[in-house]
């Protein structure tokens, strides 16, 4: 059976479905965070790591939603989706400081 990758929504929403969004956005990221927690306290070092970085990423979509309710373009709205749906694009506003105080150009 042949894959068929699916079209994701680009386009804008209301202030309920931004808030919405935030809101399961935040929940989702306190319960990652509350599992890795759970995980790192029986010793489960990689699969707490993960757990805390899916957190994260859930945590980066709050501030990603909060971009799409201020811009005016649908060009840039269709980016935002883009981060959105990135991991590396969620991750990049934890890791940059750690590469820098550790002397990465």
């Amino acid at each position: 059976m042949a894959s068929r990758k699916l079209d994701g929504y680009k386009g804008r929403l209301n202030c309920s479905q931004l808030a919405a969004g935030m809101t399961a956005a935040r929940a989702n990221a306190a319960r990652l965070a509350k599992d890795a927690r759970l995980l790192l306290g029986a010793e489960g070092f990689a699969s707490a790591a993960s757990l805390a970085a899916l957190s994260l990423e859930e945590a980066r979509k709050i501030s990603i939603l909060r971009g799409m309710a201020l811009e005016l373009e649908d060009s840039a709205i269709k980016a935002e989706w883009k981060h959105y749906r990135s991991h590396t694009s969620k991750n990049s506003h934890w890791t940059f400081p750690a590469l820098v105080a550790d002397g990465a150009r």
